[in-house]
């Protein structure tokens, strides 16, 4: 999210990556329980320094674009204001569910460059 272009980025570790080679990506993810939540007041989407955000749909469209397999998306956490009302009910049902719904306010893609047959 700190980069001023993240297809840059995905292009240059294809290239440097060996067949087989594994990227780790991990970053604030937009389309999060916590973004929905905290809205304006979440800081880690504050626009300082964050030239880029993703969601779980789109940062792994960079690792394809860039020609990387992607083996993983996973997402977790979730925050909430200080004071929500029923927040850490809420945080307790919400927690578990980012993992499956991809709406945790971090994304994980794990990605690698394809393997070359020799036939």
């Amino acid at each position: 999210e700190h980069l001023p272009s993240p297809s840059a980025v995905m292009a240059a570790a294809y290239k440097i990556l060996r067949p087989g080679g594994i990227i780790y990506t991990k970053t604030v993810n937009w389309d999060s329980y916590t973004h929905e939540y905290m809205g304006k007041d979440w800081q880690l989407l504050g626009p300082r320094g964050h030239l880029s955000l993703f969601t779980s749909v789109t940062l792994p469209k960079f690792c394809t674009n860039a020609g990387l397999e992607v083996i993983a998306v996973q997402s977790n956490g979730v925050r909430l204001p200080r004071g929500h009302a029923f927040g850490k009910l809420k945080k307790s049902f919400l927690s578990p569910m980012s993992r499956f719904s991809k709406k945790g306010d971090r994304i994980i893609v794990i990605a690698r460059k394809p393997s070359r047959l020799y036939i």
